[in-house]
This record gives structure tokens, sequence and C-alpha cells, in this order.
């Protein structure tokens, strides 16, 4: 693993990456996906980190995957 690489991203790093999304849109998104069979990765019990909530890089990763949102060129 490279020692720069990103292990666990926050909820504001994840609506970055969704093109800057609201708190709101994103957990109305949530709500939409997990209604739809396809639920968020759940977050990491993390203590102390002063960031919120966080979830697993590579999780996150895989759930874009499988709703479609990367493609396999993304992922290599």
């Amino acid at each position: 693993m490279d020692k720069n690489e990103v292990i666990l991203l926050s909820r504001p790093a994840i609506c970055r990456m969704l093109g800057g999304i609201s708190r709101g849109t994103f957990y109305s998104w949530r709500k939409k996906w997990e209604q739809n069979g396809t639920p968020f990765p759940d977050p990491v019990d993390v203590l102390g980190t002063g960031r919120g909530v966080m979830y697993r890089y590579q999780d996150v990763m895989k759930f874009f995957k499988s709703i479609g949102l990367l493609s396999d060129s993304d992922t290599q």
C-alpha cells in the first residue's frame, strides 16, 4: 500500500466526488439507493477522528462501480 493512499473518506469528501452535492442530497440519494436494493456502505466506527462519519474508500469505490458510476477503466 502506498503511504499516501486514501483509506477513509468523510461524507463531505464523498459529496465532492459526486459533483459537489449537498449533505441533504447525499442523504436522499442514500435513501433512494437503499430502496432500490443497493444500500450505501456502512460507516466505519472510528472514534476521535474529529471529521464526523467516515467510510472505507474501497467500499465506496465498489459501491460506485456497482451502481454504474465507475467503469472498469476507472478502477485500473
